[in-house]
């Protein structure tokens, strides 16, 4: 859902399509919307349907989780389905900052943030989440450890203690398919980052992260 310029709700056409298309919804028919924003509402939509889209009547507010609060620094992975598929499950699961990062191992040309965008507002939607994440576009390691990063850090290790889930803000991150470069454990170790495991077996990049988000979420 946005806001047009008389500041009146409306959903834009590709969204629009598939609540009236595809799923059928009628205009006396109501459904949950959110800005994205921390705002849900049950709407209506009301007749026309353009090109532009629909304009909405918001019919109630509803009540809607606290914004998130845990970074997550992710490797940029070369398949192309199993980095949509991390993106898509740490929204689910309630990351509130993304931060591509291009480590030593694993550099690709190109990372499209408007591609991945999308994946992420297709994820809130799925989840009935009410907060999309903060991205930053694709950095090295150095630039993002200069972003303000909460004071709880940690990092993926075979060589780290286990880690307990902890509360408050926190950021993650762990290596690409070959691991961290040995100038990169010893940036993160310098700016305060713990070195932290999930037992003895090695992990894919996705499943780790996803694994730690998951621990978080059950706090």
């Amino acid at each position: 859902m946005r806001w047009n310029e008389q500041q009146q709700p409306f959903l834009p056409y590709e969204e629009s399509h598939h609540c009236i298309r595809v799923c059928r919804i009628e205009p006396h028919h109501t459904f949950e919307v959110t800005d994205g924003a921390g705002k849900a509402y049950i709407a209506q939509w009301i007749p026309p349907f353009s090109k532009k889209g629909v304009l909405l009547r918001l019919v109630k507010s509803l009540a809607v989780e606290p914004p998130p609060k845990t970074w997550v620094l992710f490797p940029i992975l070369h398949e192309r389905e199993r980095l949509r598929f991390l993106i898509e499950k740490s929204v689910e699961l309630g990351a509130g900052v993304l931060v591509p990062v291009q480590f030593h191992y694993g550099q690709i040309k190109r990372f499209r943030l408007e591609r991945w965008e999308k994946v992420a507002q297709q994820a809130i939607k799925q989840s009935r989440r009410s907060w999309l994440p903060k991205w930053y576009d694709a950095m090295s390691l150095e630039k993002a450890l200069r972003l303000p990063l909460p004071k709880q850090r940690f990092f993926g290790s075979l060589q780290g203690k286990p880690w307990h889930p902890c509360e408050g803000a926190c950021a993650f991150t762990v290596g690409p398919e070959g691991g961290f470069h040995e100038k990169e454990e010893t940036l993160l170790l310098q700016n305060g980052f713990v070195p932290i495991s999930l037992g003895g077996v090695r992990y894919r990049s996705e499943t780790a992260l996803l694994a730690l988000l998951s621990l978080c979420h059950c706090l």
